[in-house]
C-alpha cells in the first residue's frame, strides 16, 4: 500500500538526471537528512518510493510485518519467555495496513508535523525552481 507523508530536513540539492534514476533525485543535509516526518504507523515497513519538494511530500510504500508476536494464554506479561511468534494472517495484515492508512489520511501536513513536532523541510528557491521545471518537463 502506498502512503504520502509529509516530509522534513534540509534539501541541498535536487539532480534531475538521478530523479529519472531513482525518483527521488534528492539530496539532504547529513546534520538534517531529507526523510518523511517521524508518524508512528505501527507494525510495518516502508520503503521511500519518490519525493515531490513542491508539495512537501513523500510517497512511501508500506508492507505489514509477516510475524507477530504475542502473550501466550495464560502467560505472565512481565516474563518474556511467555511470548510468542506467529505468522499473520492475510486478514491481519490487512487490518495493519488499515491502521497505518487511518493514521495519515485526513489528516493536513501540519496536523502530522504538530503530531511530530517536525518542521517544515528547508527548501531553498533555486532548487525548488529546478524541481518544478523538471516536473513541468516530465508531465509532456
Amino acid at each position: 500500500m502506498r502512503l504520502r507523508i509529509p516530509i522534513t530536513g534540509r534539501v541541498i540539492d535536487f539532480d534531475p538526471n538521478l530523479a529519472e534514476l531513482d525518483g527521488i533525485g534528492v539530496s539532504g543535509d547529513p546534520d538534517d537528512p531529507v526523510r518523511p516526518v517521524a508518524v508512528d504507523l505501527g507494525d510495518v515497513s516502508w520503503q521511500l518510493v519518490s519525493i515531490d519538494l513542491e508539495r512537501e511530500e513523500a510517497e512511501i510504500e508500506v508492507t505489514p510485518a509477516e510475524e507477530t508476536i504475542e502473550l501466550r494464554p495464560g502467560g505472565n506479561p512481565d516474563n518474556p519467555a511467555d511470548y510468542i511468534s506467529r505468522k499473520r494472517t492475510d486478514i491481519e495484515k490487512q487490518a495493519v495496513l488499515d491502521q497505518a492508512r487511518a493514521k495519515v489520511e485526513g489528516k493536513t501536513h501540519g496536523q502530522l508535523r504538530a503530531l511530530t513536532a517536525d518542521k517544515r523541510p528547508v527548501i531553498p528557491p533555486g532548487i525548488l525552481e529546478r524541481f518544478k521545471e523538471y516536473k513541468r518537463r516530465k508531465m509532456l
